[in-house]
C-alpha cells in the first residue's frame, strides 16, 4: 500500500479510537455520579441504624436500673 492510503487508514483508525474513548469516558463519568448517590443514600441509613442503636441502648440502660432498683427496694 502507498504511504499515503496507510496514513489515511491510520488516522481513521485514531479517530475511531478517539470517539470510543470519549464515550467509555462519559459513561464512566455517569456511573461515578450514580455511585456517589448511592453512597449518599448508604450513609444516611448507616446514620439512621447508629440513631436507633442509640435508642435502644438508652432504653436498656433504663430497663435494667429500673430492674435493679426495684430488685434492690424489695
Amino acid at each position: 500500500m502507498p504511504p499515503m492510503v496507510c496514513k489515511t487508514e491510520l488516522y481513521v483508525r485514531m479517530a475511531e479510537v478517539e470517539e470510543t474513548l470519549k464515550n467509555q469516558s462519559e459513561e464512566l463519568k455517569a456511573q461515578s455520579e450514580w455511585i456517589y448517590v448511592v453512597m449518599k443514600q448508604i450513609d444516611k441509613r448507616f446514620e439512621e441504624m447508629g440513631r436507633q442503636l442509640d435508642r435502644f441502648m438508652f432504653w436498656s440502660l433504663g430497663l435494667t436500673v429500673s430492674a435493679s432498683m426495684f430488685i434492690v427496694s424489695i
